[in-house]
């Protein structure tokens, strides 16, 4: 191949572009790849420093028709709708390859290439960059593409080289010592260390290069915002240096005990060829310098578990501090700390997780805004929560000593009988009274299912307690069928009996008498001032009012009283289909279907990131709609995804739907067993569409035994049920 001749090397030319049977494969006789060596900067020039090597060019000759060959290169810098290009007449080179040896351009052979003034500016103007000498930040391209040098027509001999790099702005410094809010210990002489942390270390510009404008205010008046005085006031101190640790010592303006101040560092580049964040300036740290009280303001804090999700604090109350600031987070991994506000001298952490190591600290605040010491910090372990048995009653709640919850918040969990209450949304967020309207979530001791649920007009207690109101679940889902809670029954005390109450009355003596379905009677030794709540031994409820009138529970306890029960051989049928139920839906057959979701959600998931990668290289987007994602091209990839991935979408949704109706059912099966529980399910279980009760009749009628009708009730009546549950639990979630 000869490039040296007009005329022949057209020709050539012409022959090469007719003899492609790929389009996209064209073959070059010269091959260069392009590599970048991060740390990656935005200023251009860098990469042509001699000696660093930041952008290389390694190229290969292929052609061995020819003993040597020159070329010339052009580059183009693209990103962020920024573009940077070789001006029409400008070339770099020549540079000069023998075939089979190849050859390595950087730092000064690339000079040329890369100065600015041989470039032609798009989306950005040569003085804009000139000004801030660095390129705006993002993902850019550098791209080298080589010609026949002795051609005045530009006639390419290579491939386009490309190499990819993140242009960054540098990050202001990070502030350490002293820490922001702590009050410092006061020394003769005054020394105090300030330290800061540089976080342009990966900055190819600036690193070497940087010096650091150090600035100290006086806070005054003492309750102003210190983000504020640093924009309003002089600094009482500043000074320049390239170290990253000052020394401010008795050659600096003395610092006044109980006072607050605060400062920050401004990084820069000596250079001008960096750009920071911010401006460079780091956030603003306050600090106190010392306290005028000495160890009179130290406070020593205790704390006491009250429940799974509350624990009390307190301290000793000092004249001196005007407000608390108390701190509560999870020991270990440096969590979070959760502050508290608070101008009496006890607080109480709420919404804590069970079972949970903790620990807490306080400081105070003086009349004059002085940050006092942190106290010590104590450690304490909250309560798992209590187990429920089916059939347990709530602890009824003292009516007395309440002190209401004033302040609440979605996300709060309360106490409500023997479950917990987790608010989702409010009415209101405070309230003198503890007055609450709104709605949340019951979570379930029948395998954690959520029931959802509204409350108006409750009182809560500060240790996040329900004290009376109405909390009441939603209509749907799970909550279809189990019972409605009902906290509109107003009693203080209770009294269980092991009988079963035949009739209640209070005599004349206003003494509550209660007659069992024997015969016997038992005088009950509580008053009924503030209202009885009286339990039977099978379940059923009343309460006893102060005026002496008794309302049977219906809905208010753990399971409504109901009117219509079943015979014996109802029970016998629905224990029956509830124990094929259990006996099908073992632990065995929900790990099986756990087992089947899982690997339908890894080939769905699979295939969706083989599509993504597949389809983004051919420049098609994908796009989520109706939970699935398709991906924006032909016809044909549209029609290729809508085929297959919806096929492994409907297997992945299928397995999802089986296992949690296997779920509901394991739970279900499991957890039924008093006679009112029986009675309850009776009464609103439907079976092909007829009641339980009508459907056994229908059954009998049909001279079929109790085996045949329990396999049929478990078929056709729970196993629908627990798929309606999971059909609308789905329904909701997608929906949300």
């Amino acid at each position: 191949m000869g490039f040296k001749h007009p005329i022949r090397s057209m020709a050539l030319l012409v022959a090469a572009v007719f003899s492609f049977a790929r389009i996209y494969a064209q073959n070059y006789p010269l091959q260069i790849s392009a590599q970048l060596v991060p740390p990656f900067s935005g200023y251009v020039p860098d990469y042509a420093v001699p000696g660093e090597e930041k952008f290389k060019l390694l190229c290969l000759f292929t052609d061995f028709t020819e003993p040597s060959y020159n070329f010339k290169l052009k580059i183009r810098i693209q990103g962020q709708g920024v573009t940077l290009q070789s001006k029409s007449y400008y070339f770099a080179g020549p540079f000069n390859i023998t075939p089979g040896a190849p050859i390595q351009l950087s730092g000064a052979d690339l000079a040329g290439l890369l100065n600015t003034n041989n470039l032609d500016f798009s989306g950005i103007t040569l003085a804009d960059y000139n000004h801030r000498k660095i390129l705006p930040e993002g993902f850019y391209s550098i791209c080298v593409t080589a010609y026949d040098f002795n051609n005045p027509v530009p006639i390419q001999v290579s491939n386009e080289a490309c190499a990819f790099a993140w242009f960054t702005l540098s990050d202001p410094p990070l502030l350490d010592l002293p820490q922001c809010g702590n009050t410092l210990n006061t020394s003769t002489p005054q020394q105090v260390t300030f330290q800061w942390t540089p976080m342009n270390i990966s900055s190819p510009n600036s690193f070497l290069n940087t010096e650091y404008d150090f600035q100290l205010f006086e806070v005054l008046p003492s309750n102003a915002n210190p983000n504020t005085i640093v924009q309003t006031l002089p600094p009482i101190f500043q000074i320049t240096t390239t170290f990253t640790t000052l020394n401010y010592g008795i050659t600096e303006p003395p610092l006044v005990t109980g006072r607050q101040y605060a400062w920050r560092v401004r990084a820069r580049d000596v250079t001008g060829r960096d750009l920071f964040r911010n401006s460079g300036y780091s956030q603003v740290c306050a600090f106190t310098y010392g306290n005028i009280y000495g160890d009179l303001l130290n406070l020593t804090l205790h704390a006491q578990v009250i429940s799974s999700r509350v624990a009390r604090l307190w301290w000793d109350s000092i004249s001196n501090y005007q407000s608390y600031h108390v701190e509560y987070r999870k020991s270990g991994n440096n969590w979070n700390w959760f502050p508290i506000n608070i101008t009496a001298a006890h607080a109480k952490a709420t919404d804590l997780e069970p079972d949970m190591d903790y620990e807490a600290r306080v400081n105070g605040i003086t009349n004059e805004n002085v940050t006092g010491p942190w106290s010590n910090t104590v450690t304490f372990h909250t309560s798992p929560l209590p187990v429920i048995n089916c059939g347990d009653q709530p602890v009824p709640l003292s009516s007395q000593n309440i002190h209401p919850l004033t302040m609440a918040a979605p996300g709060n969990t309360w106490q409500i009988g023997q479950f917990e209450l987790i608010v989702t949304q409010l009415q209101n967020l405070q309230s003198s009274s503890g007055i609450y309207s709104g709605l949340g979530k019951v979570v379930l001791p029948l395998g954690g299912i959520n029931v959802r649920c509204s409350f108006t007009n409750v009182m809560v207690d500060e240790d996040h307690r329900v004290v009376s109101g109405e909390v009441l679940a939603l209509s749907e889902g799970v909550s279809a069928w189990l019972s409605q809670w009902s906290s509109t029954y107003h009693y203080d005390d209770s009294f269980n009996c092991s009988c079963d109450i035949d009739s209640i009355y209070v005599n004349a003596n206003n003494q509550v008498i209660i007659v069992c379905q024997g015969g016997d009677t038992i005088v009950v030794p509580d008053d009924i001032e503030g209202g009885l709540l009286v339990t039977d031994g099978n379940g059923n409820q009343w309460v006893v009012n102060g005026d002496g009138t008794i309302v049977p529970v219906e809905g208010g306890g753990l399971l409504p009283v109901t009117q219509d029960t079943l015979t014996a051989t109802e029970k016998s049928i629905l224990r029956k289909a509830l124990l094929l139920i259990k006996t099908e839906y073992d632990q065995q057959k929900l790990n099986n279907l756990l087992s089947v979701l899982n690997s339908g959600e890894q080939d769905y998931d699979d295939y969706i990131r083989t599509q993504r990668s597949t389809f983004t290289q051919t420049g098609n987007a994908p796009q989520e709609y109706h939970g699935e994602t398709e991906y924006v091209g032909s016809f044909e990839l549209k029609q290729e995804m809508q085929n297959t991935g919806t096929a492994k979408a409907k297997n992945y949704k299928d397995a999802e739907f089986e296992y949690n109706k296997g779920k509901v059912l394991y739970i279900f099966s499991r957890k039924i067993s008093s006679d009112n529980e029986l009675n309850f399910i009776g009464q609103y279980l439907t079976v092909s569409n007829k009641l339980f009760k009508a459907f056994v009749a229908e059954q009998f009628a049909l001279n079929k035994t109790e085996d045949q009708v329990a396999a049929d009730v478990a078929l056709l009546g729970l196993k629908p049920l627990a798929e309606m549950v999971v059909k609308r639990k789905m329904e909701k979630d997608k929906n949300e």
